[in-house]
């Protein structure tokens, strides 16, 4: 995929869009502010495309450039499915040891501390407290993401670990798949510590995170490969308001605030990068 120039006119751009779908070549119209990028997804076509497109911004309303609307938006669906779905098929033939590693960490973690009510010694290395700023004990700002309080909480967080972790270790590979990880952990983390203090434990800031950065991605950049059904959006902001009613118990409620603020930040950032 290349660029090949902008176009001010939003009206124009689409037009040109129309036009390139006509004459079946691939292209994605990224719309910003003041301008639209537009890019070619068939390399092969982007000298064609640059002439088309020298052309269009010399005259944008010449008849030659007409296209028929309705034929247009049907091959910009079939481009973006066809697209998405190369991504996925592509994503599913790479492997996710980051995500594999995630999971099973957390397991021996909390199986060895039986969850977090044996090995006190182990524990007091885990925890978050302030020897991570005091002490510089950096690791204490993601360590709490491997430790579980209940089967439970451990069983829903690795089911949802690999699901939404899979799939974008796939997508964006394992040290892109690293950063957001790490980015998520370190600020929910530090976002329950200092608004409640305590000891806390659990992936759940990290899959709000997760959760968030997919949901961005899924809306904004659809032609890369993400996508999350209003069931699962539902469901998971659904299950963050239980939460704060405290019929479930002690949770992090910040940590999950933290994570989804933060996933969402990074997936939405690119949009605000172009404008």
């Amino acid at each position: 995929m290349r660029k090949i120039g902008t176009v001010d006119n939003p009206d124009h751009a689409q037009r040109l869009g129309h036009y390139f779908l006509s004459q079946d070549i691939e292209a994605k119209i990224e719309r910003h502010q003041e301008r639209s990028e537009v890019w070619i997804l068939d390399e092969d076509r982007v000298d064609e495309a640059r002439r088309i497109l020298e052309q269009f911004l010399a005259e944008p309303e010449a008849r030659s450039f007409d296209a028929p609307a309705p034929q247009a938006r049907r091959k910009t669906h079939k481009t973006m499915v066809a697209h998405r779905e190369f991504r996925v098929a592509s994503a599913r033939q790479a492997g996710i040891p980051l995500t594999i590693s995630l999971v099973a960490v957390s397991v021996v973690v909390t199986l060895i501390t039986n969850f977090a009510r044996q090995k006190p010694e182990l524990l007091e290395q885990i925890w978050l407290t302030d020897a991570w700023r005091t002490e510089g004990e950096i690791w204490r700002i993601f360590t709490p993401m491997f430790l579980h309080l209940s089967f439970m909480h451990l069983f829903f967080n690795m089911y949802w670990t690999m699901i939404f972790g899979g799939l974008i270790e796939r997508l964006k590979g394992t040290f892109s798949f690293l950063g957001i990880v790490l980015t998520i952990a370190a600020f929910s983390h530090l976002v329950q510590f200092y608004w409640t203090g305590g000891r806390f434990g659990g992936m759940s800031g990290v899959g709000y995170g997760l959760f968030g950065y997919i949901w961005m991605r899924s809306r904004f950049f659809p032609w890369d490969g993400f996508a999350l059904d209003s069931q699962t959006v539902t469901l998971w902001l659904m299950f963050f308001l239980l939460c704060l009613t405290g019929l479930l118990g002690p949770i992090a409620n910040a940590a999950h605030f933290g994570g989804l603020v933060m996933g969402m930040a990074i997936g939405y950032a690119p949009k605000l990068y172009h404008r």
